[in-house]
């Protein structure tokens, strides 16, 4: 770590040219489509998770809660995290624990697949925009969520109930104007931490594109040192990346692949999106990067598959994979040491899981 900020700082004392241009074109990108994609569904998910509009025993947050063995406040956050895109998952999650409606350790497992990337993102930037295909988008962002969704199956198994958490009382619903004036002060201050991560990111890899870093390490790949750059990019920030992979002459399935890679992963500025919000909560974090990387893997796969056999064979392979992954749960339960009876919600109420 501090040989990382003696760096970056001489970086920027060496080449404030090339830092200040990064910081323009970060801060030109956030105010033409950063902002305006995510600061409206900052408001909405702030309401929603402040509003108490999810509660106990509704049959289909229920359903799906118990098949990933989280609560119904969790399905809340991954449901925004599928639909409203980066790093919304992760400041639900973030939100729902402050506010002590899931626990630390729903928290930390949800963050393994619910920050994901949203449609508007993978279809019309990313499809549309650099590969010049919303079906290519389409086929990008469905085997993302399918992949984060596996990824969810498979982590589940390791999840087990030994934490207690307050139980919330029924508590009345606030006015619209307060949850309004609350949500856009709250998402005001998310919206910094956001854009201070980007325009940081964005700056400090305008330095490394200037010291040559990149091109050398790029070079040590031989004749695959523009894809070897493309992928340095998206580590690092995934429309960079995304963007210069898309003009790469390369076979459709592996550039796909790749693409497919980069998405799911999200990136060392997504992660930070997302420790910016899990930070004051203390919430783990390692689940989120297993579970990146597993999606990851696993996206790779799911493309390839679309692209050689179809969308059919696809949902037919993750179906199976879905009835897999629940026939081997029944004998991890065995091992698992779970809770005899569920305390009634008097004072304190058993939460179900805790990823170990």
């Amino acid at each position: 770590m501090t040989i990382f900020l003696l760096l970056s700082f001489f970086l920027f004392i060496l080449f404030p040219v090339s830092s200040a241009e990064g910081a323009k074109e970060a801060l030109i990108l956030c105010g033409s489509s950063v902002i305006g994609s995510l600061f409206p569904f900052m408001v909405v998910s702030k309401m929603l998770t402040n509003a108490n509009v999810i509660r106990p025993g509704n049959k289909l947050t229920e359903k799906i809660g118990n098949f990933f063995h989280i609560s119904s406040y969790g399905v809340l956050a991954l449901s925004l995290g599928m639909v409203c895109g980066y790093p919304m998952g992760a400041k639900t999650a973030a939100d729902l624990c402050a506010n002590r409606k899931i626990s630390k350790g729903e928290a930390s497992f949800l963050l393994a697949f619910c920050n994901n990337c949203g449609p508007a993102f993978a279809i019309a930037t990313v499809g549309a925009a650099f590969f010049g295909s919303t079906s290519t988008g389409t086929l990008l962002f469905v085997c993302h969520i399918l992949s984060s969704l596996m990824t969810g199956s498979i982590l589940r198994l390791f999840y087990r109930n030994d934490t207690l958490v307050p139980a919330v009382s029924k508590q009345q619903r606030p006015s619209f104007s307060l949850l309004l004036t609350d949500a856009v002060k709250d998402s005001c201050f998310a919206m910094i931490n956001v854009v201070g991560v980007i325009v940081f990111f964005a700056a400090f890899f305008s330095v490394l594109k200037a010291t040559h870093i990149i091109s050398f390490l790029s070079s040590l790949f031989g004749n695959d040192s523009g894809t070897a750059e493309a992928m340095i990019f998206g580590l690092f920030e995934i429309t960079s990346g995304l963007k210069a992979l898309s003009v790469l002459n390369l076979s459709p399935i592996l550039k796909v692949c790749l693409a497919e890679f980069l998405l799911s992963f999200g990136g060392i500025s997504i992660f930070c999106q997302a420790l910016s919000f899990t930070a004051p909560c203390h919430i783990k974090t390692a689940p989120y990067l297993i579970g990146k990387t597993l999606s990851s893997f696993l996206a790779m796969g799911l493309s390839a598959v679309w692209m050689v056999k179809g969308p059919v064979f696809l949902f037919s392979t993750a179906a199976v994979f879905v009835l897999i992954t629940s026939a081997v749960e029944k004998p991890c339960k065995i091992v698992q040491i779970y809770g005899k009876s569920r305390p009634e919600n008097v004072g304190y109420q058993k939460q179900r899981r805790r990823f170990i």
